[in-house]
């Protein structure tokens, strides 16, 4: 019988933090449920927004043509993956 894993879903502060941690091209910042990944060299306030993940959306939509490392890809595709209900638990909010 083959072993099943499940994993804890990605809350989007979760997602935030890990990949501030990762990403050195890119800053992400989550408000309401929407998560923005903004161009690091312009900042969050007033930035380039680069991709934006919408609360109920299981896909990001890409601002503008940019490359991304795979770990950040990997985390982006978590966060996607995630069922919306799960991204933001309400002791989060």
């Amino acid at each position: 019988m083959n072993d099943i894993q499940c994993e804890h879903p990605l809350t989007c502060k979760q997602f935030v933090k890990e990949f501030n941690a990762t990403s050195e091209d890119y800053v992400a910042d989550t408000y309401l449920g929407y998560v923005n990944i903004y161009d690091a060299e312009s900042g969050v306030s007033g930035g380039l927004d680069v991709a934006r993940l919408d609360p109920s959306s299981y896909y990001w939509v890409f601002e503008c043509e940019r490359a991304y490392s795979w770990k950040e890809l990997m985390l982006m595709t978590k966060l996607a993956a995630t069922l919306p209900t799960f991204r933001n638990p309400k002791e989060e909010q």
